[in-house]
């Protein structure tokens, strides 16, 4: 049972990221300051942290990974650049997620 929960906070952390990366490769900056809106600077709170937190969980490698090629290629290669790394991500996560839904498929027999 500790798996299954486990297995579907998992696979939606990552559809979450993996659906956040398709809308940054689409929509560029803009998707990427809307992830922005969520993230708090000099956190103070706990509240604040708890969303910076949120934020990395949901937002977390789409937006590196972004603003990394951003950085460091001129526009339009970076734009090509996260568009095949986006590429990647969505495979990646659909061949883990099918293993993972392998793994364990047994176990939610019994639930």
């Amino acid at each position: 049972m500790i798996l299954f929960i486990l297995y579907l906070a998992f696979v939606s952390i990552l559809t979450v990221q993996m659906s956040v990366s398709i809308l940054a490769a689409i929509f560029g900056d803009q998707a990427v300051s809307f992830m922005e809106h969520t993230y708090t600077k000099n956190a103070e709170s706990g509240f604040d942290r708890f969303l910076n937190i949120v934020f990395y969980l949901l937002y977390g490698f789409p937006h590196h990974f972004y603003k990394k090629f951003m950085i460091k290629y001129p526009r339009i290669k970076a734009r090509i650049i996260y568009f095949i790394w986006m590429l990647g991500f969505v495979l990646f996560v659909f061949i883990l997620g099918v293993s993972v839904t392998l793994m364990v498929e047994p176990y939610t027999y019994y639930l």
